[in-house]
């Protein structure tokens, strides 16, 4: 008798849930395949035409179909950025003789006349990180040796994680730029007068 009542007691249960399961509404559901503009008070629904036959569209909704890998461990970011150079070089142009002076043991030009070919150079800094990076100069305006000449660098850079949503994912590229001003000393070689520092940051 025990087992008779539990068994009804528990498909009275169900049905009780097929109900309320049924009974919800419409607009309730997250997603809808029709459009909503029947002439009800909730504007639930799509009305129908009167022409509407057998196999009239009544909506349609693109579905995307997604892949996520699960792991049993954690997942490993790795941090990988590269620099195209770690110097840039300036050069000035100098109409004039070029003439080394041994009273103030340096070089010297014998008029004012000259102009740089190019004040702006540019570091390109790729991000092959599955993260986001922020690279900056660790000073704007670098401290210069020849007092005739100012250095500036601009940035930051910000630069996406070169992963992108797909399967395989593409480097992230940007630029900072190194420019000068002013009318240098004469350096027949390369010849350095500032430095900075660039830094990385995860974002």
């Amino acid at each position: 008798m025990k087992r008779i009542l539990t068994i009804a007691l528990v498909l009275c249960m169900l049905v009780s849930i097929m109900t309320i399961g049924a009974n919800a509404g419409y607009l309730q559901d997250p997603n809808h395949l029709t459009a909503d503009n029947a002439p009800n008070n909730s504007s639930a629904g799509k009305a129908a035409g009167s022409d509407d036959t057998t196999d009239t569209v009544i909506g349609s909704q693109a579905i995307s179909v997604k892949v996520k890998g699960t792991s049993t461990s954690e997942l490993i970011h790795v941090y990988a950025v590269s620099f195209s150079t770690t110097e840039v070089v300036f050069e000035w142009n100098n109409d004039a003789s070029t003439i080394w002076n041994p009273d103030t043991l340096k070089y010297e030009s014998t008029n004012d006349e000259g102009s740089w070919i190019g004040q702006t150079q540019t570091i390109t800094v790729n991000n092959y990180s599955d993260v986001a990076i922020e690279v900056s100069a660790d000073n704007t305006s670098p401290d210069s040796s020849d007092e005739n000449v100012t250095i500036s660098v601009d940035g930051p850079l910000n630069l996406d994680s070169a992963y992108d949503g797909t399967a395989t994912g593409s480097v992230k590229s940007g630029e900072i730029t190194v420019s000068v001003d002013g009318t240098p000393e004469i350096y027949p070689t390369a010849t350095e007068i500032g430095t900075f520092t660039l830094t990385v940051k995860r974002k």
